[in-house]
């Protein structure tokens, strides 16, 4: 990234918008970045994030020259170390061409990931696994974007907050008395 542009994205700026051909790649410096889809209905879903260290961009359409599905919108105000594709494409892809398999292995895996955990784990178990990976995601982002990005209500979302917190109050009470005996 030593050829990357330092630009700042205000909270709610538009690195990619739906439609458009992704002509970016950065490296978050500071902040995050949400994905976001549109339903049938015109309603904004959250579909992932990204956060410091992670590189942002639509890899997969923009390497192709295909218009995005998504948008990337600054979740708050994000420093990137930001280059054009062309320029990541002749400064990785053309001098290391497997990288450009190694990246499309890595995305496909984290997708897939995510797809399987839809069926295979309760929203319950989404939320303490983004909470492990992220600890300071109950800082950073807002829950209505989090209950977006597990698919369950904010109301919902409160519900499982309000019982991982209860349970582990009473596993931290259940520690104290063990030792106490």
């Amino acid at each position: 990234m030593k050829h990357g542009v330092k630009r700042l994205y205000e909270k709610g700026e538009l690195f990619l918008k739906e439609g458009d051909i992704c002509s970016k790649i950065a490296l978050i410096d500071s902040g995050y970045f949400k994905y976001t889809v549109t339903d049938s209905k015109g309603r904004r879903h959250v579909a992932g994030f990204v956060f410091e260290q992670e590189f942002v961009a639509d890899f997969s359409n923009s390497i192709s020259g295909l218009p995005s599905q998504i948008s990337i919108e600054a979740g708050k105000n994000s420093e990137v170390s930001e280059i054009s594709i062309d320029q990541f494409k002749e400064m990785v892809i053309e001098r290391f061409p497997e990288m450009e398999m190694n990246i499309m292995h890595v995305l496909f895996r984290a997708i897939y990931t995510r797809f399987l955990d839809l069926y295979r784990m309760t929203p319950t178990e989404r939320y303490e696994q983004i909470l492990t990976s992220h600890p300071a995601l109950l800082r950073e982002v807002p829950l209505r974007d989090i209950a977006s990005y597990l698919q369950v209500s904010p109301i919902h979302l409160s519900r499982i907050r309000k019982a991982v917190i209860e349970r582990e109050r009473r596993q931290q009470t259940g520690a104290g008395k063990r030792k106490l005996s």
